[in-house]
Parts: structure tokens; sequence; C-alpha cells
């Protein structure tokens, strides 16, 4: 036969039981919905990768058809200011991907010395240097659009 006070420590015991699970549940339904966000921030950064290395692949087309350098850069807007750490994932190449960016900072960086090449006057052998660097870029577009095309076909 219970007691009056067994039947309190009942109650008490249930209602704390019931307490833990909703805290807990609480809890693991926090967790998963910032797994689930935090899987969907990287397919969103992954895709703006993608859509930026395809965008790319089309600039270093018309470098290499028309052999222009001057006044062509890469995009490189989502590489700089979004999450990269997102190419650290299975299934994602990112060795071509870091590959292809830092051929782009390269070509990049020849492109705006062209530019104060050609500004500057008094500069030494001008034309010499300037078809140096315009070969030079020409040759890393055509690098550049081998990494994309091997990293498109890798990336899933």
């Amino acid at each position: 036969m219970t007691t009056p006070m067994d039947t309190k420590i009942f109650a008490a015991i249930i209602t704390a039981s019931a307490s833990i699970i909703a805290v807990a549940i609480t809890y693991l339904t926090k967790l998963i919905s910032e797994l689930v966000d935090k899987r969907r921030h990287d397919r969103m950064h992954l895709m703006a990768i993608r859509n930026e290395l395809v965008v790319n692949k089309g600039l270093s087309t018309a470098i290499e058809k028309h052999t222009r350098t001057f006044g062509f850069r890469f995009i490189d807007k989502v590489w700089a200011e979004s999450d990269t750490s997102s190419i650290y994932r299975k299934g994602i190449p990112t060795d071509l991907i870091l590959d292809a960016y830092s051929k782009m900072q390269l070509f990049n960086t020849l492109n705006d010395r062209y530019s104060l090449i050609s500004e500057d006057k008094n500069y030494r052998n001008k034309d010499q240097r300037l078809a140096q660097e315009h070969a030079e870029m020409v040759e890393i577009s055509e690098e550049i659009s081998k990494v994309i095309d091997s990293a498109l076909k890798k990336f899933k």
C-alpha cells in the first residue's frame, strides 16, 4: 500500500523526468538544426565558388581565343568574401580549386603590374617587358583553364 508521501515522491520523479526529457529534446533539436544550417551554408558557398569558377573559365577562354590580357581580371569576389573552408570536404577537388585561385591571383597581379609598366614613361625596356608580361599572362590563363576544367569535372 502506498502512502501519500510515496505518491508525492513518485509525482516529483515523473515531473523531473519529463523536464529532463523536454530539455534533451530541445537541445537535440537545436543541435540538428545547427548541423543542417551549417551544411546548407557549406553547399551555398561551394555552389558560389563553383559558379565563380565557371565564369572564370569563360574569361580564360576569351583570353586564349583573342590573346588579350590588358584589362582582364579573374573574378575572386566569392573566394575573398565567403567561407572557403567548405572546400575541405570529401568529394571536393580542394587542390585543384586552390591551384586555380592561386593562378588567378598571379594573373591579376601580373595584369596590375602590366598596367603600372604601361603608365611609366621612363620604364627601361618597356616594350620587351610588356611583351614578356603578356606572354606569361596568356600562358597562365591557359593553365587556369585546364585546372578549372579538371576541378569542374571532379566537383560534386
